[in-house]
């Protein structure tokens, strides 16, 4: 996530980073969030189906320096505190970053959903 963002700023220096996401990160010394997480899957996800629940955990000392203009995010957050508080999961064509660490035995439909996207993939290249 950090690094597709614009920046990440530790102590007093900033450095760039790849600006997939137009997001600029700030490194503090206690941790920003810690714990088991539980999202909900919105109309932005690109691999999951809308209303699709998923389970994971976060632990992150960093946290977006201004949460105003985020991008559309894919999930919506049901435990945990994610980018902003009440979501996760930034989305740029097929790219998805979040805070949230998947656990794919708590989200079974994770694996189909990756090979789906993967096959898609494969499908339009052969079709180009």
């Amino acid at each position: 996530l950090i690094y597709l963002g614009r920046s990440l700023r530790v102590n007093e220096k900033t450095y760039p980073m790849t600006s997939v996401f137009p997001v600029d990160f700030v490194l503090e010394q206690r941790p920003q969030a810690h714990g088991y997480t539980v999202l909900e899957a919105g109309s932005q996800s690109p691999f999951l189906d809308k209303g699709v629940s998923i389970r994971g955990h976060e632990f992150h000392y960093s946290r977006v320096m201004s949460l105003d203009d985020l991008p559309p995010m894919a999930y919506h957050m049901n435990r945990g505190k994610g980018i902003n508080g009440v979501a996760d999961g930034l989305v740029y064509k097929n790219v998805l970053a979040c805070y949230t660490h998947l656990h794919a035995l708590g989200t079974p439909e994770w694996a189909e959903a990756m090979v789906k996207k993967a096959r898609e993939y494969r499908r339009k290249k052969q079709d180009a």
